[in-house]
């Protein structure tokens, strides 16, 4: 197998090497192909703006002059056909200022001439105007001084003049238009031209990938083989990793097993004990001395905590090997909660510490809930606010969130407080917010472990807030309905 996998080895390398020069080629080209175009499209801009920016002025200034030449035409017979003085004068002015309108787009487009068959026009029509200007002046000038028959052949004089640099003016015209063809036919030829090289370097393109697609068929051809061999080695591979899982899970079951069935041993003995000292601290067979009360104190306290730690790691197998069932019943919730907070009360009074429990308004008297997991739930997370609140408050809150269809708990505290890079760990199993907690506080780790996994039996969510030196804020929220069991 050694020797098809160096060979498997050289012939994926070559295929890479040739695939990338593939690439490369492919890419090189596809650039070269990108450019020719932007090369053309820039070019065809060009042609298009100088197309929008001077012909389209050109022909917008001579459509406007030869309007203004008929115009001034058409004012000229009205002069001389006006008899009211008034009117005629408003004529004469509108006459004058058409003249100075004329004058200001004749200089415009003198600007913009740059052809010689343009500027031989143009020319003609400076002569048209010299010859026309005097005689508009005459018709004007001698409006009411000659007779009717000098005054028409004026008049006649003045309209052949200008009917002249009208027909000058549809000279230019014309021209304008033949240069618009032209242009057209330029960029005609640069699209039909565009079309050439993108369609050669197409077809090369096409060409290149045929021989990639060729040599990368080979190569799977020459792997196939080894593929098949690799899927069967795979393949009994993964009937031995099966076999291998199968053999973890039923050790770890048996491990958990014995955990459950050690716990359950343990708690017998640890029973009678607390049961003895019990006995003896409440003086039930006597009395005994203070020396030797301290005594039972202390074992009494050990015990309690030893209890504890059996009873976290009993319910962590429980979880953990699949046998927690969940039990949904209807729930005086405030009376369950208020007679469940009461020794946590007088626990928090030996220390100095004052615990607390808020019930929201809206909270209704009945629900249906698991009542035993919630109250396994708050005591893991009471016992924590105990244990690490040297001082201060601690306060339980039971409300209703999410148009009530969520039970909301929170346990807030004046206690140690946890690191921001800690928080994460939190819910871990085994794990404390502290190292050095486990040597001062003592415990398993399991708790907030314990308590997530319940919180996920019963369909809900958990989370903290909290600083270091600042306190703590444990929250959870379960449906109000659950009757979900956990396999």
């Amino acid at each position: 197998m050694r020797t098809n996998d160096n060979f498997h080895q050289i012939g994926l390398k070559r295929f890479q090497g040739i695939t990338a020069i593939g690439f490369i080629i492919t890419l090189v080209l596809m650039l070269f192909l990108a450019g020719s175009n932007y090369y053309n499209i820039s070019s065809m801009n060009q042609l298009m703006n100088k197309i929008l920016n001077e012909n389209n002025r050109k022909t917008e200034l001579i459509g406007e002059l030869r309007y203004i030449a008929r115009e001034r035409l058409l004012q000229l017979f009205q002069i001389a056909e006006e008899r009211d003085e008034i009117d005629q004068d408003s004529l004469i002015i509108a006459h004058s200022n058409l003249a100075g309108k004329f004058i200001e787009y004749r200089e415009e487009l003198t600007q913009l001439i740059d052809t010689p068959e343009e500027e031989t026009i143009d020319q003609r029509l400076d002569e048209s105007l010299i010859k026309a200007q005097p005689a508009h002046k005459q018709v004007l000038n001698f409006i009411n001084l000659v007779d009717d028959a000098t005054l028409s052949k004026k008049l006649i004089r003045a309209s052949q003049a200008q009917q002249k640099v009208i027909q000058e003016l549809e000279a230019l015209m014309k021209i304008q238009k033949k240069h618009n063809n032209d242009l057209n036919q330029e960029i005609t030829f640069y699209i039909e031209n565009s079309y050439l090289w993108p369609g050669v370097i197409s077809s090369f393109v096409i060409v290149v990938g045929i021989i990639i697609s060729f040599l990368v068929f080979r190569f799977v051809t020459h792997q196939h083989e080894y593929v098949r061999g690799m899927n069967d080695e795979l393949m009994n591979s993964n009937q031995r990793f099966v076999e291998v899982t199968l053999e973890a899970e039923k050790a770890n079951r048996t491990k958990m097993d014995f955990i459950a069935n050690m716990s359950h041993e343990l708690r017998t003995p640890m029973t009678s004990i607390k049961g003895a000292l019990g006995m003896l601290g409440s003086g039930m067979i006597g009395d005994i001395p203070d020396d030797a009360m301290e005594l039972v104190n202390i074992a009494d306290s050990n015990s309690d905590r030893l209890m504890g730690l059996i009873t976290d790691v009993l319910d962590f197998s429980k979880i953990e090997s699949g046998d927690l069932e969940l039990v949904i019943e209807d729930v005086a919730l405030k009376q369950e909660i208020s007679r469940f907070i009461a020794p946590y009360q007088v626990k928090g009074q030996a220390k100095n510490i004052d615990v607390k429990t808020h019930f929201d308004s809206d909270l209704p008297e009945s629900v249906r809930a698991d009542i035993q997991h919630i109250k396994q739930i708050l005591r893991q997370l009471l016992n924590n606010s105990l244990k690490f609140t040297e001082q201060g408050v601690i306060e339980l809150t039971i409300g209703l969130t999410d148009n009530h269809q969520n039970l909301s708990f929170s346990v807030k505290d004046t206690g140690i407080g946890v690191s921001e890079e800690k928080i994460s760990d939190l819910f871990e199993s085994f794990v404390q917010g502290d190292g050095s907690s486990t040597r001062k506080y003592g415990g398993t780790g399991l708790g907030l472990a314990i308590c997530q996994r319940l919180v996920e039996a019963l369909n809900g969510e958990i989370g903290v807030h909290t600083n270091l030196g600042e306190g703590s804020t444990f929250y959870f929220s379960i449906p109000v309905q659950n009757q979900q069991k956990v396999a």
